[in-house]
């Protein structure tokens, strides 16, 4: 519990230190300190981003973030079941006749096998949400209803 404190305070600590610049900045410069130090920070701020700043494009709509992320974390948890795959296969080629070891080998590929289908399952249902969503909201999505033509005569 101790190591896990200090891992935290760590982490909290070099977080704090990340954002230290952006809070000196705000704050008003001493008396005796050098005027233009706040000048030559955002000069070189403006030397990394450029005129336009980052320029990372248009806004992009929070439901699509949020599906960006879904699919990112699914994405990872795929990963993880990978390795339950590769782990599984170790401990049976390695049971060398323990039917033990065997048995929690096989369980460990059933149980990953069932872990791939739920998160195939999250993945297409968050697919299929986000596309319906956006396309129901933004009017570009295609019609369900059948077009007519009128009858010619």
């Amino acid at each position: 519990m101790k190591h896990i404190f200090k891992k935290s305070l760590f982490a909290i600590a070099l977080l704090g230190i990340s954002f230290a610049p952006n809070f000196a900045l705000a704050a008003d410069p001493a008396p005796n300190a050098n005027p233009s130090l706040k000048s030559k920070i955002l000069k070189q701020q403006d030397a990394l981003a450029g005129d336009k700043g980052a320029n990372l494009g248009a806004a992009k709509d929070p439901r699509v973030i949020a599906a960006d992320i879904i699919k990112i974390i699914l994405t990872i948890v795929g990963t993880l079941i990978t390795v339950y795959f590769i782990y599984g296969g170790y401990l049976i080629m390695t049971a060398g006749g323990a039917e033990d070891q065997v048995t929690q080998g096989k369980d460990t590929i059933k149980n990953a096998v069932i872990g791939l289908f739920i998160v195939l399952a999250a993945y297409s249902i968050t697919t299929f949400v986000t596309k319906s969503l956006l396309d129901a909201t933004s009017g570009t999505g295609s019609s369900t209803q059948p077009q007519t033509q009128p009858i010619q005569g």
